[in-house]
């Protein structure tokens, strides 16, 4: 796993980002954020389920716009101009967690280029195993999946800070508390 990195300290937070390839701690993060540090992570959120039971902590509006992005039902324009209504709506600060941004990185970027990203960061093989037990999917569509995902967060955002599953509180509490 790569060295982590922290928010630089004195950093404003405007805009977060929390990312992962899904699995990983992401909703564990955007609830605590939410909760704990008064940063908005939606208004209306994906219900909780069995597959997370806390809750998603997935603003409604940001998933199926990004679902609807991906699945070509929107136009990279469309979706821009939708995106950027919603968060010209949202109170400083406010963030937004939803998988799928790995598969949407440069939009997310360039809409908020000056967005703290938390990169959440759990064992592979963990998250493949949770996937295929949360889910069904297959051990080969889960790693593709996670792959993908990985692959961009590496290339789009080697610089994020990096929340890890084994002590996330610990990890995002020390990166809130720095850029505080």
């Amino acid at each position: 796993m790569p060295e982590s990195h922290s928010v630089p300290c004195g950093a404003s937070i405007l805009v977060i980002l929390v990312v992962g390839p899904g699995r990983c701690g992401t909703s564990w993060v955007a609830g605590l954020l939410h909760q704990r540090h008064g940063v908005c992570m939606g208004r209306s959120f994906i219900p909780a389920n069995a597959t997370n039971p806390l809750g998603h902590w997935e603003d409604k509006t940001f998933h199926d716009l990004n679902v609807a992005r991906l699945s070509g039902a929107l136009s990279a324009e469309t979706w821009q101009r939708c995106v950027d209504r919603v968060a010209r709506r949202r109170v400083e600060p406010w963030g937004v967690k939803d998988p799928r941004i790995a598969d949407l990185l440069p939009e997310y970027l360039g809409l908020f280029p000056g967005a703290t990203v938390l990169r959440c960061r759990r064992p592979r093989h963990d998250v493949v195993t949770s996937m295929c037990r949360a889910y069904g999917w297959s051990e080969a569509h889960a790693r593709q999946i996670v792959d993908r995902r990985e692959s961009a967060l590496d290339h789009h955002v080697p610089w994020a800070t990096d929340i890890r599953f084994d002590v996330l509180e610990e990890t995002l509490d020390a990166a809130i508390a720095c850029a505080a």
